[in-house]
């Protein structure tokens, strides 16, 4: 199940209760568009996602070099012990990057 950013969820004792179901259920949680939304580190600590989709966001700026997002998100991501995906990914250089 993907929870995405762009809306604001509030993380209430229901919504907790709901996620725990379905986590029973055998489905994983993964949180979309990770960086550009409403999260914050705290939220990423109490939902405790099986994954992290990456934004192609931060992916597209490897192409310049600047990756220094992106390995934070890997880093906080591994440091969580959560997964992660990243979208848009296109180029060889981008996959090598992100399979190590």
């Amino acid at each position: 199940m993907e929870i995405t950013e762009r809306e604001q969820l509030a993380l209430t004792p229901e919504t907790e209760k709901r996620l725990a179901w379905l986590r029973r259920a055998g489905a994983a949680v993964a949180l979309d568009d990770f960086g550009t939304g409403y999260s914050n580190l705290a939220w990423v600590s109490s939902l405790k996602p099986d994954y992290l989709k990456i934004d192609k966001l931060f992916v597209s700026h490897m192409q310049t070099g600047h990756t220094e997002l992106l390995d934070c998100v890997t880093g906080l991501a591994a440091k969580l012990g959560i997964n992660t995906i990243a979208e848009g990914v296109e180029t060889p250089e981008q996959i090598a990057y992100h399979v190590p």
